[in-house]
């Protein structure tokens, strides 16, 4: 993988919720293997919400070593850290103690901080440090209304919409 980008996923469609879990959870695993077999570590950033919960679980069960796996979100809810929202919470509870993930290889996102500017650009260290040719898995979820990574459609601070 090394000085190469793997080609994009394709778009894959399953009959249930159920099906479409395991059908994320083994391509995801598939992707992360193929990264772990050519450079020894992979990345992967999960959104939160309902529709990841699923497949979290059979991941979390998957064959992938997750010891040398950095596991990133790709939103997070601004709410306490114990919160039920919180997106964090629900891929602890799914994925990373089943699963028995590394804590040092867990990241999540730093909400609630006073400076929201400088949590992010924390963040964006953390990504530079351990994904440092970008994020080997991007899962984004997708809700009933259409949004993905908490941007809602006609939401005012996506380009196009109104203000």
């Amino acid at each position: 993988m090394t000085g190469s980008t793997p080609a994009p996923l394709p778009v894959l469609v399953e009959a249930t919720e159920a099906a479409a879990a395991r059908r994320a959870a083994a391509e995801i695993a598939r992707h992360l293997q193929t990264c772990l077999e050519h450079r020894g570590t992979a990345s992967v950033a999960f959104s939160g919400g309902h529709s990841p919960r699923a497949m979290l679980r059979e991941l979390a069960v998957s064959k992938v070593d997750w010891r040398r796996v950095h596991i990133f979100q790709v939103d997070e809810r601004d709410v306490a850290i114990g919160d039920r929202d919180r997106n964090w919470r629900m891929i602890t509870e799914e994925l990373l103690v089943p699963g028995r993930v590394p804590s040092a290889r867990c990241h999540p996102m730093p909400v609630g901080e006073s400076n929201p500017s400088a949590a992010a650009r924390a963040y964006s260290q953390l990504l530079d440090e351990h994904a440092p040719a970008g994020l080997d898995v991007v899962h984004l979820g997708l809700g009933e209304d259409g949004h993905t990574a908490s941007w809602a459609p006609g939401d005012r601070v996506l380009p196009g919409s109104e203000a």
